[in-house]
């Protein structure tokens, strides 16, 4: 029984898994079983699988029909199979370095999913070194986010995550398949550790749209020798390239922090000018405020004296409306009056001419003066 299952997903990558399967074939640890997972894949890779297999009795491969995005599911039938302590993956365009698979055995005893360290190849052939360790509370905070860190082939689990609920599912569109993975293992709470050996190379396709196969197959095979003899020195001279990088970067930083500071301590003194010289204005400003709002002040209480006058001569008017009314009244009572008097001595005096005609007519004198009868 082999102590560690290695998984190839491929496609149409064709004679390229030549030597991502050489680069398994030579690792230190020996105690392993390769499946080959035939995603849909042409029947030029299926012959070139069969020949794999025919010289090395630890390489066998499934042939599944083309599965969804990257045919991710196909790999969980391989684990349901296995009897293995730990499973690892490798691209069909990646290289392992000889000690990986001992590196993925230690970091793996203590966890339940775990990664190396790797270099990467640029599409200009630079090489760049990727550390990463997603117990860092800011980088799992960035993976979750949707930033991915962890490169298929630099990542494995033991069967014991497998029997705890880690699936392989169809990934999102526009994500990756290893970056949903690992998201995957955190929702189910997983232990995932990390080794700081560097021990794979990451010729990411990424950065390779549109190249030809050929140009894809020379490139791998002149990185094959460098990554399986002479793999030590890439990891120092990239470490060298990457402190010296680092080294310029500082020293850029400096310069640039100088200038920088320069460039601030004028840009401070300039708005040490502008602030004085706002002050001088804010101060001229809140000068005329304060003359204005005494102003207003002297306005409102002139208003308010010509409201208290307003307000008196109102008051005058209605005690005139008032006596005009009074006498009004007083002067219509006296006409009524007036009216009466007059209607009583007219009276008195119709009352007086009828008691003289009467008295007239009674009288002897009168009668001879009219000549009435005697």
């Amino acid at each position: 029984m082999p102590r560690a299952t290695v998984i190839i997903p491929t496609h149409d990558h064709g004679p390229m898994i030549r030597y991502s399967v050489a680069s398994v074939l030579e690792q230190t640890f020996t105690d392993l079983e390769l499946v080959v997972i035939c995603d849909g894949s042409p029947p030029e890779t299926r012959a070139i699988i069969d020949e794999l297999a025919a010289t090395d009795s630890r390489v066998s491969y499934r042939w599944c029909e083309k599965g969804e995005r990257l045919g991710e599911t196909h790999r969980n039938a391989v684990l349901d199979g296995c009897s293995s302590d730990f499973v690892c993956y490798l691209s069909d365009d990646d290289l392992w370095a000889p000690g990986h698979l001992e590196a993925m055995s230690r970091a793996l005893h203590r966890s339940d999913v775990a990664h190396t360290n790797h270099l990467f190849v640029d599409g200009e052939g630079a090489l760049h070194l990727v550390a990463v360790d997603l117990n860092e509370v800011s980088m799992r905070t960035a993976h979750l986010a949707g930033s991915s860190f962890v490169s298929l082939s630099a990542l494995g689990h033991t069967l014991d995550a497998v029997r705890k609920g880690l699936r392989w599912r169809v990934t999102p569109t526009g994500s990756y398949t290893d970056w949903y993975f690992l998201v995957g293992a955190m929702e189910l709470d997983l232990t995932i550790g990390f080794t700081d050996d560097i021990t794979m190379l990451n010729i990411a396709g990424v950065f390779r749209a549109g190249w030809s196969l050929e140009r894809r197959l020379a490139e791998i095979a002149g990185w094959r020798d460098e990554v399986s003899e002479r793999w030590p020195a890439v990891v120092h001279s990239t470490m060298l390239a990457s402190a010296r990088a680092e080294r310029s970067r500082v020293r850029r930083h400096d310069d640039w922090s100088e200038a920088t500071r320069n460039q601030l301590q004028e840009q401070l003194s300039n708005l040490v000018v502008e602030a004085q010289r706002a002050n001088a204005q804010m101060t001229a400003v809140i000068e005329d405020l304060a003359a204005q709002r005494i102003a207003v002040v002297d306005l409102g209480r002139s208003i308010g004296e010509g409201h208290e006058r307003e307000q008196a001569l109102e008051e005058r008017i209605s005690t005139c409306d008032a006596l005009v009314a009074q006498l009004t009244a007083t002067l219509d009572g006296q006409r009524s009056a007036m009216g009466d008097l007059e209607r009583r001595h007219e009276v008195l005096l119709a009352t007086k001419l009828a008691r003289l005609q009467q008295r007239l007519a009674r009288s002897p004198a009168a009668r001879r003066l009219i000549g009435g009868p005697r």
